[in-house]
């Protein structure tokens, strides 16, 4: 199974990006900037948006988006 980084970022307090990457255009940013409003504290969670697949990791007031496809979700939280 080939993996796949759409996108990545790591965030702080909901609103400070501190990095993030891609190599492919998209409008990646403008959607993780909606999300990092919607993460509650403390949580791990996977979010399906076919083709792709969102996963999110709060803590300690640090925000961890991936975007990808064909990743195994205990792989994307071990690379978040």
């Amino acid at each position: 199974m080939s993996l796949s980084v759409i996108y990545a970022l790591i965030a702080r307090d909901n609103k400070i990006i501190l990095t993030d990457y891609t190599e492919y255009s998209g409008n990646f940013q403008q959607a993780s900037l909606i999300l990092l409003r919607k993460i509650p504290k403390n949580t791990k969670m996977q979010i399906d948006y076919p083709p792709y697949i969102v996963f999110c990791e709060e803590k300690d007031d640090v925000i961890y988006i991936l975007i990808g496809g064909n990743i195994m979700q205990d792989v994307a939280f071990s690379f978040l």
